[in-house]
Protein backbone atom coordinates (compact mmCIF):
# COMPACT_ATOMS: atom_id res chain seq x y z
CA UNK A 1 0.00 0.00 0.00
CA UNK A 2 1.33 3.33 -0.57
CA UNK A 3 1.25 6.48 1.77
CA UNK A 4 1.92 9.69 1.27
CA UNK A 5 2.48 11.63 4.10
CA UNK A 6 2.88 15.52 4.56
CA UNK A 7 4.91 18.09 7.39
CA UNK A 8 4.28 21.35 7.53
CA UNK A 9 8.17 23.10 7.90
CA UNK A 10 9.17 26.52 8.51
CA UNK A 11 9.48 27.52 4.97
CA UNK A 12 7.57 24.93 2.71
CA UNK A 13 6.22 21.09 3.18
CA UNK A 14 8.14 18.03 3.61
CA UNK A 15 6.46 15.02 1.71
CA UNK A 16 7.24 11.50 1.90
CA UNK A 17 5.82 8.63 0.31
CA UNK A 18 6.08 4.67 1.63
CA UNK A 19 5.43 1.60 -0.45
CA UNK A 20 5.67 -1.39 1.06
CA UNK A 21 4.93 -3.55 -2.21
CA UNK A 22 6.88 -2.09 -4.63
CA UNK A 23 6.13 -2.88 -7.85
CA UNK A 24 4.04 -5.70 -6.77
CA UNK A 25 7.22 -7.58 -5.30
CA UNK A 26 6.98 -6.91 -1.54
CA UNK A 27 9.48 -4.51 -1.50
CA UNK A 28 9.93 -1.28 0.78
CA UNK A 29 10.57 1.85 -1.46
CA UNK A 30 10.36 5.40 0.71
CA UNK A 31 10.96 8.40 -1.21
CA UNK A 32 11.40 12.24 0.74
CA UNK A 33 11.00 15.40 -0.81
CA UNK A 34 11.05 18.91 0.56
CA UNK A 35 9.35 21.88 -1.49
CA UNK A 36 10.81 25.22 -0.07
CA UNK A 37 7.78 28.14 -1.06
CA UNK A 38 10.12 30.67 -0.05
CA UNK A 39 12.24 29.37 -3.35
CA UNK A 40 9.72 31.18 -5.82
CA UNK A 41 6.54 29.93 -7.78
CA UNK A 42 7.45 27.48 -9.20
CA UNK A 43 8.23 25.19 -6.06
CA UNK A 44 4.86 25.85 -5.40
CA UNK A 45 3.77 24.70 -8.69
CA UNK A 46 5.60 21.27 -8.48
CA UNK A 47 4.34 20.97 -5.09
CA UNK A 48 0.60 21.06 -6.22
CA UNK A 49 1.55 18.54 -9.41
CA UNK A 50 3.46 15.84 -7.13
CA UNK A 51 0.83 15.66 -5.13
CA UNK A 52 -1.82 15.34 -8.05
CA UNK A 53 1.03 12.53 -9.46
CA UNK A 54 1.40 11.08 -5.92
CA UNK A 55 -1.97 10.08 -5.48
CA UNK A 56 -3.35 8.84 -8.96
CA UNK A 57 -5.10 11.34 -10.12
CA UNK A 58 -5.20 11.37 -13.74
CA UNK A 59 -4.25 15.16 -15.20
CA UNK A 60 -6.04 13.66 -19.11
CA UNK A 61 -3.48 14.46 -22.00
CA UNK A 62 -3.14 17.04 -24.70
CA UNK A 63 -5.05 15.25 -27.38
CA UNK A 64 -8.40 15.14 -25.43
CA UNK A 65 -10.85 18.33 -24.85
CA UNK A 66 -10.70 18.66 -21.33
CA UNK A 67 -7.03 18.22 -19.29
CA UNK A 68 -6.79 19.56 -15.81
CA UNK A 69 -3.04 22.24 -16.17
CA UNK A 70 -1.80 23.56 -13.15
CA UNK A 71 -0.75 27.22 -13.87
CA UNK A 72 -0.48 30.10 -12.68
CA UNK A 73 -2.06 33.72 -13.65
CA UNK A 74 -2.50 37.09 -12.62
CA UNK A 75 -5.37 37.36 -9.46
CA UNK A 76 -8.67 39.17 -10.13
CA UNK A 77 -7.44 42.03 -8.17
CA UNK A 78 -4.13 42.12 -9.27
CA UNK A 79 -2.76 45.51 -11.27
CA UNK A 80 -0.62 44.56 -14.16
CA UNK A 81 2.28 47.28 -15.43
CA UNK A 82 2.12 48.85 -18.76
CA UNK A 83 4.87 46.24 -20.06
CA UNK A 84 3.04 43.40 -18.15
CA UNK A 85 0.00 44.33 -20.34
CA UNK A 86 1.83 44.27 -23.78
CA UNK A 87 3.46 41.64 -23.16
CA UNK A 88 -0.50 39.43 -22.30
CA UNK A 89 -1.67 41.25 -25.32
CA UNK A 90 1.05 39.69 -27.14
CA UNK A 91 1.11 36.70 -26.44
CA UNK A 92 -2.78 36.17 -26.54
CA UNK A 93 -2.36 36.96 -30.46
CA UNK A 94 -0.60 34.60 -30.86
CA UNK A 95 -2.42 31.99 -29.32
CA UNK A 96 -5.54 32.94 -31.37
CA UNK A 97 -3.21 33.56 -34.56
CA UNK A 98 -2.60 29.71 -33.59
CA UNK A 99 -6.15 28.70 -32.88
CA UNK A 100 -7.14 30.53 -36.28
CA UNK A 101 -4.76 27.82 -38.15
CA UNK A 102 -7.17 25.28 -37.08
Amino acid sequence: MQEVNLKLADNGVIKTVTDNNINAAGENYESVVVYDFDKGLENKLDFIHDICIDIGLDFGNSKQPNQIQVISDWGPNYIPSSIEIKNKVQSLRLLIKDLEKH
